[in-house]
């Protein structure tokens, strides 16, 4: 049984391998467009050969309980009818899987509906039981039935055991003065102003309703945030880092609250949009993998379920092993991801903290919960393609239509992130954050959409003409506040920094900042004098393919311009960059 089982699982591995380079279920570039340095091939043998090792550990470790579970060693079953019973446990493992996480139906091949498939894989599951149970070469009784289904449902029930869900439950901050970041992704500022604005109203908070960013686009709208400069100045301009250095890079916030003892940690759940690290002057990052080596890792581990399931849970994070638990897969957890980041930030030296944390919860791909499918009506009959965003297109490919009958599963998960904004605002007034820091909280960007071929994540940061893409949430909290005031001031995401500079009384004038303090030590309002809000697109698309009017720049060439670097970074080529800056879209508000 044990032989047979890891024959299986290597030939399981294998066919997954094949219809990964077939049909990828992620974005991968064709070798045509780009230049895939050696480093990054040997990572990607290093992966494959982690997930093959992990088959067949999964292998070893279920053909020795099936070996015990079915007693092969007195009765032998035919080599046929030991495969046909391993192809019976897959089949109601993959059952359990796409129980919980209906959309991962949409890596395989064939399955029209949620129904179809579910009731294929039950079917066949028992069926292949009862085919064994007739050709055994032993007597049957109730004891072997038991035995045997226990066998069946083994796998199934390792892994409920490995991915618990977890409860949102923040430690007690440590000391005092300290600044938190608090940042979700694509959320746009009219649909989440009313929601802030009922649960702030007994707080002591300032809440912005007409605040913009600079750039629909999470890299370098968190360089605008942390530097309080527009693009031009800290030249992020793309997802990619710069080739360009920063005008200012001494006034990002970090570096500043550095020189009066503070501590920083930089917190993403999407590594791989994010390059801020040690070297950007953060004393501690919660992912060691960045940019490309992430971006791999949750390609790699979304198309190959289990390993992401075997790797990606509360067991391995009690072990304390590096943390896998990131929005680009899709058993992602918001609460493990804020419970790891705020006790790691406890974990720092005593002293006042900084922390920089961004959510893509809302915005990355994963496939969506049963619970958030349940919102569709008669999602039983939908094909899991109906509830799923539709994937990249290789460099160079035109863009598909979205179907008829497709579901936006943005704003389901949309309802999933307000819920979850709600347990994390009272869980912060529960644990006394509110008078121990100065906390704000905003997104990065909003998410634009266009009918018919809305695609993966949304088109953010394509064009500017819509609030959806610009207006953005940004509030302040701190028990220096007495109440609750909203403001209709045109403000923008490079206020943050010098607004909290101001409220911790730190000097601003040896700093360079595009923004302005927005409030007095005390939270009072300032009266802004009349100035304008620039924003940029991110020029990153085919336009005439979207239907758009504003001028973009084509996949395949952006592509084929990048460098990669070994520490996870990838950077643009230097006069490539220079050459497109000038093609990009610019507006101001008054």
């Amino acid at each position: 049984m044990i032989k047979h089982s890891l024959i299986f699982y290597f030939a399981f591995f294998l066919l997954q391998l094949i219809f990964y380079f077939v049909a990828p279920s992620f974005y991968i570039s064709t070798p045509s467009d780009l230049v895939i340095p050696t480093f990054i091939k040997l990572a990607f043998g290093k992966y494959f050969v982690l997930i093959l090792s992990l088959y067949l550990t999964w292998a070893l470790v279920l053909g020795i309980f099936n070996r015990l579970l079915l007693r092969t060693q007195k009765n032998k079953l035919s080599k046929k009818a030991l495969y046909l019973f391993l192809f019976a446990q897959l089949s109601l493992t993959l059952l359990w899987v796409t129980w919980q996480y209906p959309s991962t139906l949409d890596s395989y091949p064939g399955f029209k509906s949620l129904t179809l498939a579910s009731s294929y894989a039950l079917f066949l599951s028992l069926a292949l039981l009862a085919w064994i149970f007739y050709h055994r070469q032993s007597s049957f009784s109730p004891k072997t039935l038991g035995l045997s289904l226990l066998a069946l449902a083994l796998p199934a029930l390792l892994l409920q055991g490995l991915n618990p869900k977890v409860a949102l439950e923040l430690p007690s901050l440590e000391g005092k003065n300290h600044v938190l970041l608090l940042g979700v992704d694509a959320l746009d500022g009219p649909t989440a102003n009313q929601f802030l604005e009922d649960h702030l109203q007994n707080e002591g908070a300032r809440l912005f309703e007409q605040a913009y960013t600079p750039l629909p686009l999470t890299h370098p709208a968190w360089n605008s945030i942390l530097s309080g400069q527009y693009p031009d100045k800290h030249g992020v301009r793309y997802f990619f880092e710069s080739p360009l250095p920063s005008a200012h890079p001494e006034s990002y916030l970090q570096r500043i609250l550095k020189s009066h003892g503070y501590l920083s940690l930089h917190a993403a759940d999407q590594p791989e949009t994010s390059y801020f690290r040690k070297s950007d002057g953060f004393d501690a990052t919660t992912y060691q993998r960045k940019g490309w080596e992430a971006h791999m890792v949750a390609m790699l581990f979304k198309h190959f379920i289990f390993p992401s399931l075997w790797l990606n849970n509360t067991w391995m994070d009690r072990l304390g092993v590096e943390s896998f638990n990131y929005a680009g897969l899709f058993n992602y957890q918001p609460e493990r991801f804020f419970n790891q980041t705020f006790k790691q930030l406890n974990h720092l030296s005593h002293g006042p903290k900084f922390l920089a944390l961004h959510s893509c919860y809302l915005h990355t791909p994963v496939h969506l919960t049963k619970e958030e499918i349940h919102q569709i009506s008669g999602y039983w009959k939908q094909s899991p393609k109906d509830f799923s965003f539709t994937k990249w297109p290789k460099p160079g490919a035109g863009y598909k239509k979205a179907q008829a009958g497709w579901i936006n599963p943005y704003p389901l998960r949309r309802q999933s992130l307000l819920n979850f904004l709600s347990q994390l605002s009272q869980q912060l007034k529960e644990k006394h954050y509110l008078e121990k820091a100065t906390l704000v909280l905003l997104s990065d960007h909003g998410e634009r959409f266009i009918a018919g071929k809305e695609i993966y994540g949304g088109v953010h940061g394509v064009d500017l003409k819509t609030q959806e893409q610009t207006n953005v949430i940004l509030a302040f909290l701190s028990a220096q506040f007495k109440d609750f005031q909203s403001s209709q001031e045109k403000v923008s995401l490079v206020d943050i920094a010098p607004t909290v500079l101001k409220l911790l009384q730190i000097d601003t004038k040896p700093f360079y900042f595009d923004g302005l303090a927005l409030l007095e030590n005390n939270g009072d309002l300032i009266d802004l004098s009349p100035r304008k809000i620039k924003m940029e697109s991110m020029g990153y698309l085919n336009h005439q393919e979207l239907g758009i009017e504003f001028p973009q720049i084509a996949v395949s060439t952006l592509q084929s311009n990048l460098r990669y670097k070994e520490d996870g970074g990838v950077v643009i080529d230097k006069k490539y960059y220079e050459k497109i800056v000038p093609e990009k879209i610019k507006k101001a508000i008054d």
